[in-house]
Order: structure tokens, then C-alpha cells, then sequence
């Protein structure tokens, strides 16, 4: 069977979406299935490598747009499947050609096309919704990440029966605990507990509140250490209110990491914050889960879905609401902040608890998580109607 793989956004960009495509892509063809992507995301086409991928450009010059049209008709005629990363632009494109060439469109959606985008024009907003509504009314299967995704889904289509939960997965061999190299950081290691957080810097991914929240943390564990991992267009806000705050000895912004050696990054962690305002079941928790990590989570959109309280992380009510909402604030309140930060500083102070959260995390990301068990069930989605 060959499946064409279908990302607004793709590697080298690097985000749970673009991830998500790539180990989708890897694990088809480690079943002994054939597997592509075909991505808007600017780079160069990649061939004869683990899988091709193609890069169109969907832009206002018509000439331009018309042969990655063409291009993209062309990859679809030779698939069976359309798999759909969000139900956004591409996705209601493919799901066009698809009912043209009698191929299947799949969505697996991640969060861009269900969820609105913050600071969209009237008509950017209407354009947004036509995608979303097209690509899902378009698709054989829906496949929401996160039991939230479901219930939005339902207000586009009347056969609810091809709407379906599954939440992301994780390679969990490659996300193995392992031996640790402290040199990795940029500073010298005596001990300290390690506080990562591995996130894009935008206002939904929360990276702004674990900042507020380090002065409260250091009050309660000062030789505490937090690492930041990633980057984005906060990152000079962010690096000013460190500053600002007098916690630069104590937070540290490590850049972006190449998605190859984020394992042995992530593997030096204590704990693992996510503090988004939205979010599926977020890939980056998962491979944290799977390296046996406890977690510290907004109780916001998919994290319910992984974290059980007190029994692999904590979760804290950081917004008002449990649905997730991209149009975050750049401040929490001040008993928000605490709360986050007693519920960090609280395993930062326990080692036994953060081991018995770290066992529980590993062993729910390999039973319930794993791309080694949730790529059957994909396989066999394809091959079967609703």
C-alpha cells in the first residue's frame, strides 16, 4: 500500500506535527508498507533516502501554485491514501484529489486546522474554517489526537462514525532511558535537580509562565537548574525577563536542538514541564514519558489524556478552561504562578517520587503510546471503511 503523507508544516521545522509525519512515514515503511510526504514547509525535495519527501509551495503567483498542484495531483494518483497532519490546507486540497483519483483521504489532526488561530483576519479566519470543514466532510477517517478533538469535529460532518480516537505515539526504543552525559550542558553539573522544558518559544507553548514561575521555585529548591529547550519569537522577551527576574545563574536556554541528540538531552532531566494553553497529546511529553520522566502539566487539552495525578506527574489548572485556546496570555496570576511552581518544586524536593512517577510514565507511554502498537491500528484504519 502507498501512502502519501500530507504536512503544512514538516522537518526541519521542528514541532510535535512535523514529528509526528516523519515517524508516521518511518514506521509505514518499517511494516512494509510504501510512504512519502508532501509538505508546503520551504527546503528541497529528499529522495532515495529512508522515504521521499516533496516540497510544494501553495503561494499568489498562479504559475507557481499550478504546477504544485500539479504535482501534488500527480502523487496522489500514484497513492492509496492521503494522510492528512491537520485538517488545515493541504488536507482540504487532498481531500479534493482524492475524491477526483477514488483514493482515501486520512486525517490525523494535531491541533493547527481544529483549533482557531490567534490574531486572524476576518476573512483569514472564514478561509481557516472552509480548510477545516472541507478537509473533514472530504476524509474517510478523522482521527482526533485528543478526546477534545472529537466533539469540534462533530460540528463538521454527519457521520460521526468516521470520527475516531487515537492519541500520538512515541518510538519507545529510540526514547530509552540511558546513560547520562552531563556534559551536554552549559554548565557545571554538582547535583542540582534538572528542570527541562522543551517547547517552541510562542505564547500557547506556556514557556513564558515556567519563567514567572522560577524566582517562586528557587525560594523553595535554590540550587534548582531549569534548561530550556527550543526557539521562536519570545526568545528575546524571554531572555530579557530571566534577566529582569535576576534568575540568569538559574535558567538556561540551550537553543535549538537537533531532533537526532533531543534523547540525549532530554535524558539528563529531573522533571519535565508543559505548561501550554493548548495542546493534543503533545509528542514531546510522550518521548519525556517514555525516557521515564515525571511531568508537570497544564490540565489543558491531551494532557489529561497522559498524565494521571499523582501517579506519573502532576497537573495544574494554569487557565480557566480545560479546552485549549492558542491565544495565550503573557502573564498568569500570581497564585497561578505559585501553583506551578510548588507543583515542580514539590518533585524537585522528592527523589523517590519522581522515581516511582518516572517508572509509571515509561511503562504507560510503552502499553498505551507506542508507535510499535498504534502503527497496526493505522494500517488497519486504511484498509477497512468506518
Amino acid at each position: 500500500m502507498k501512502t502519501l503523507i500530507v504536512a503544512d508544516s514538516y522537518l526541519p521545522r521542528l514541532g510535535g506535527a512535523e514529528v509526528y509525519a516523519y515517524k508516521l512515514a518511518t514506521f509505514l515503511k518499517q511494516n512494509g508498507h510504501e510512504a512519502s510526504v508532501l509538505t508546503t514547509e520551504e527546503g528541497w525535495d529528499e529522495k532515495d533516502r529512508e522515504f521521499s519527501v516533496y516540497r510544494v509551495r501553495i503561494t499568489k503567483n498562479p504559475f507557481v501554485t499550478a504546477r504544485s498542484l500539479m504535482r501534488y495531483f500527480h502523487l496522489v494518483r500514484k497513492s492509496d491514501i492521503v494522510h492528512a497532519v491537520y485538517s488545515h490546507k493541504l488536507a482540504a486540497i487532498g481531500g479534493l484529489l482524492a475524491r477526483l483519483t477514488g483514493k482515501k483521504l486520512v486525517i490525523a489532526e494535531q491541533g493547527r486546522g481544529i483549533l482557531e488561530l490567534p490574531g486572524n483576519s476576518w476573512i483569514g479566519a472564514r478561509i481557516h474554517v472552509f480548510y477545516r470543514a472541507v478537509s473533514i466532510a472530504l476524509a474517510f477517517r478523522f482521527i482526533a489526537s485528543c478526546r477534545e478533538f472529537i466533539d469540534i469535529a462533530k460540528r463538521y460532518t454527519s457521520d460521526h462514525q468516521k470520527i475516531t480516537y487515537q492519541p500520538n505515539s512515541v518510538d519507545t526504543d529510540e526514547f530509552a532511558p540511558g546513560e547520562r552525559d552531563y556534559s551536554l550542558l552549559p554548565f557545571r553539573y554538582t547535583g542540582e535537580p534538572l528542570i527541562f522544558i522543551v517547547r517552541r518559544m510562542v505564547p500557547k507553548n506556556g514557556v513564558q509562565f515556567l519563567v514567572e514561575a522560577t524566582p517562586y521555585i528557587l525560594a523553595r529548591v535554590p540550587n534548582a537548574k531549569v534548561v530550556h529547550i527550543g526557539w521562536g519569537r519570545l526568545d528575546d522577551y524571554l531572555k530579557k525577563r530571566v534577566m529582569e527576574l535576576g534568575v540568569q545563574n538559574n535558567f538556561h536556554f540551550l537553543g535549538r536542538i537537533d531532533n537526532a541528540k533531543l534523547r540525549q538531552y532530554l535524558d539528563l532531566a529531573d522533571i519535565v514541564v508543559f505548561p501550554s494553553t493548548a495542546e493534543a497529546t503533545s509528542i514531546a511529553c510522550l518521548e519525556s514519558m517514555a525516557l521515564g520522566k515525571p511531568i508537570v502539566a497544564s490540565k489543558v487539552g491531551g494532557f489529561p489524556e497522559m498524565i494521571e495525578e499523582g501517579g506519573n506527574g502532576h497537573l495544574v489548572n494554569l487557565t480557566d478552561t480545560e479546552l485549549s485556546d492558542y491565544d495565550a496570555p503573557m502573564m498568569l496570576s500570581d497564585k497561578k504562578l505559585r501553583a506551578l511552581a510548588d507543583a515542580i518544586a514539590n518533585l524537585a524536593m522528592d527523589t523517590e517520587k519522581r522515581k516511582r512517577f518516572g517508572a509509571q510514565s515509561r511503562a504507560r507511554a510503552i502499553t498505551e503510546f507506542s508507535w510499535q502498537k498504534n502503527i497496526k491500528q493505522i494500517i488497519a484504519w486504511y484498509q477497512t471503511n468506518p
